[in-house]
This record gives C-alpha cells, structure tokens and sequence, in this order.
C-alpha cells in the first residue's frame, strides 16, 4: 500500500476498487470516465499520495508507463492535437483503475470477490443483450417502437450529450477534434445485442474476458452451492450474450479464450469441451450465416470495407513507419475519408492502428506490455500449483480479448480502455501476490536447509 492506514479504510477503498469492475461495464461511458477520474482523489484522501501506489520494479507496469507518455510525447506529431491529448489523458485515467487493483487486491479473498463481481457483471450484461434481441425479434407483437427500445441500452444518455455538445461547443473549435458535432450521431445497432455498451463488438469483448473467469469461478467456489447455481447461470448468458452480438471476430475470440482454459485443471478443461459443441446446438441459425459469410461471401461489405482499410493502413505505415502520425485515430481517420474516400473512424485492428498511431515505437511498447504480463502468468503457472489454473483463466481472458482487437480497435472508448486496465490490474495483483508468497517459501526452505 501506499502508506500505513487503517483495515477498514483498505476494506472501504478495496471495495470501491471492486465495485468497477460492475460499474465500468454497466454504465455509461460518460459515467465510467467519472469513474477514472474521481477515483484518484478518493484514493488520495483515503490513503495517500496516489502516485505512491506505483510499483516502479514491476516490469509491466513501467512498460505501461513508457507506452502512456509515449501517447503524451506523440500529440506533438498529431495533426489534431486537441484530440490527440484527450485521448492521451483518457489513456492516464483509466490507468489508474490499473494501479489502484494491483495495489489494493493483495489477498486471496479479495481477488476471489473481484472474480465473483466479474462473473455476475458478464451475466447481467449477458442477458440485457439476450432481452434486447428478444424485443427486436418479437417486441413488435406489442409496438414497433419496442423492438428498437434501449439498444444500446445507454443510446437515449449519449444522444443527449451529444447534443448538449453540439450546443455549447464553439463551432471554431471542432476542427481541433477533427468530430463536426453537429452532425456526429451514435451508431446504430438495433439488429445486433449491444447491451450496456455502444457497440457489440466492445459487448462481446468484455463477455469474451468474463468467460473464462465465470467458468474457473464455478470450480473454485466449491463450498457454496448458491454461487456455484448463479456462476453457471452466468456463464450460460454470457455465451448467449457473444452470440447474439454477431460479432464473427468475437467468435473466434471466445474459441481462443476457450482453447486456453483447456490447460487449467481437468474439470475445467471437460468443461470447456462440453460448451464447445453444446453451443453449437444452443446458438441461433442466424449467427451461423453470419460466421459462414466469412468463407462463402466474397462480396460481403464489413469484409471488403476492412481489406480496403488494411491496405491504407500499410500504406500509411509504410511513409510513417518510425514515429506513426502521433496519439489519436482523427489523424487515420482524415486520412481514410480524404484520401481513400473510406467512411470509417479507424484501422479495426489494435496493433495497426497503435503502430499508425506510434510508430514502431508505439506497437512495440504495447506489444511488450501484453508479453511482459502473459509471461508472468506463465512463470506462476509453472512455479506454483496452486495458482496455476487462475493464471492460465487470466491469459485466456487477455487472449480473448486481444484476439477481439484483431478484427476492431476495441480501445476506441473510455469502457473498453478501463476494462482492459482493470483486467491488466488483477493480472498484476495475482502476480504480485503469488510472487510473494513463493519467494517466502523459498525463504522458508533455505532456513530449513541452514537448520
């Protein structure tokens, strides 16, 4: 911890710190960024100074450190910089949800709470969506306007800042943003579950994170029988949750989350198998054609669109290969609508656009982050038995999720960027935790052996 304070203001901030992990993922995005934001001066008042809870010998996290001033240093390069250093900022805040878990989740007992809260969060968000494809399907039995009610679920919340936005902000200045408020709108996706979220790629995401862990939370909750039933039904609306998003890349993510969690314990690994082919009788026609498209339509328009994308961005790689063309999508964005004539906001694939972004800098630094913690599960998993099935749970979420990247930039919003600092938060806190307790025993052995 930061300072010496007392268990109960621990219990009370570990708390708060536990709560976002359900609170991110169900509200607003305008509302997690308050999240982000109070949360440093409540750690202050609480605990201390803030930045003390930087663990500067964790590897992970001055690798987080070099990538985010990076995003500092490289609004200097961008075109838009106003936009530039808002998202640079919004990538500082949201990091603080890291440090703040890794910091204050130091016992077993309270990572198995933030576990618990995960599970039921990727349940409760799981069957929003389900509901929402229900009154999309057959709402209109009762009124047309059901079928398109609350999906997103937070669609009526950001249309009206949008356009209290619009109001107040001088149009002088949105070209700093590179966004015409005016005419900015949310995204339309009442045929696809979208949840609590503004997209049903970010939705399936997180429930892509959820599912191994409310898949390892069911076995490792042996003692109570209520948390075990409200587990597996999670599980079961979290894998309805992915499907009815329709998201194909979200997919094959939740096969690669499943894929890894085949190296946990042996009931786990059976039980990973089972949902395998069970969800291939559970899951609706339609996603099925939705995922042949794939193979068998060549003409489809998501998949043409992202070959055209794809080729602009190594293009534009190719002439800034070094340095990027500095923090923010506004700049690829430009560049796509202007010189490709390509309606859309970014390079739909994380590593892309971090590496238009930064540069070989840029997608460097983040690829070491995601080594530098999937190697310190690994090195748990193999040390120390005990731990070895939540570690190989945490590399099966973060796969999960990178591979959703694959097909989006899923960090284009403050929720995604939060859920992934949060996840990065308890990787760190199971690794810290566990790196402990097997360097005491290593102590323990060698004042045996001295004995």
């Amino acid at each position: 911890m930061a300072k010496q304070i007392t268990e109960k203001t621990k219990i009370s901030m570990f708390t708060f710190a536990s709560l976002l992990f359900a609170l991110v993922p169900l509200t607003s995005d305008y509302i997690c960024t308050a999240y982000a934001v109070i949360l440093p001066f409540l750690y202050k008042r609480k605990c201390g100074n803030p930045l003390k809870a930087v663990n500067l010998s964790s590897k992970t996290t001055v690798a987080f450190l070099a990538f985010l001033a990076l995003q500092f240093v490289q609004v200097l390069n961008a075109d838009f910089k106003v936009s530039g250093l808002g998202f640079a900022l919004l990538w500082f805040a949201m990091f603080m949800g890291y440090i703040f878990v890794a910091d204050l989740a130091d016992t077993k007992e309270r990572i198995e709470k933030i576990l618990f809260t995960t599970t039921v969060t990727g349940g409760i968000a799981g069957a929003i969506g389900f509901m929402q494809m229900v009154l999309y399907h057959y709402g209109g039995l009762i009124h047309e306007k059901l079928r398109f009610l609350f999906n997103p679920f937070w669609d009526f919340f950001h249309e009206a800042v949008l356009k209290f936005v619009a109001l107040v902000f001088p149009d002088s200045l949105e070209h700093h943003f590179g966004i015409d408020f005016d005419t900015a709108k949310v995204s339309n996706f009442a045929t696809r579950a979208c949840s609590t979220f503004s997209n049903p790629i970010f939705f399936a995401a997180f429930l892509v994170i959820t599912l191994p862990i409310a898949i390892h939370y069911f076995f490792q909750i042996k003692e109570n029988k209520k948390k075990r039933i409200v587990s597996a039904v999670c599980v079961g609306f979290i894998v309805a949750g992915i499907a009815l998003s329709y998201s194909r890349g979200a997919y094959l993510a939740a096969l690669v989350a499943l894929f890894v969690t085949l190296f946990c314990e042996k009931k786990q690994t059976i039980v990973s198998l089972c949902i395998m082919p069970a969800a291939l009788f559970l899951i609706p026609q339609g996603v099925y054609k939705r995922l042949l498209t794939l193979v068998t339509n060549k003409n489809d328009i998501s998949l043409t669109t992202h070959s055209r994308i794809y080729e602009a961005a190594f293009e534009t790689i190719e002439k800034h290969w070094l340095f990027g063309i500095g923090t923010g999508n506004a700049g690829f964005r430009e560049i796509l609508h202007n010189e490709y004539g390509i309606k859309q906001p970014h390079a739909h694939n994380i590593f892309l656009e971090f590496f238009i972004e930064g540069g070989f800098i840029g997608v460097c630094l983040f690829a070491v982050t995601l080594f530098l913690m999937v190697f310190g599960m690994i090195k748990i998993a193999v040390k120390c038995k005990e731990g070895r099935a939540l570690c190989v749970t945490l590399i099966a979420s973060l796969a999960g999720f990178v591979c959703c990247g694959m097909f989006d930039f899923i960090f284009y919003g403050p929720k995604p960027i939060q859920i992934f600092f949060l996840l990065a938060g308890l990787i760190e806190a199971v690794w810290l935790l566990y790196s402990k307790n097997l360097k005491s025993k290593k102590t323990e052995t060698e004042t045996k052996k001295q004995v």
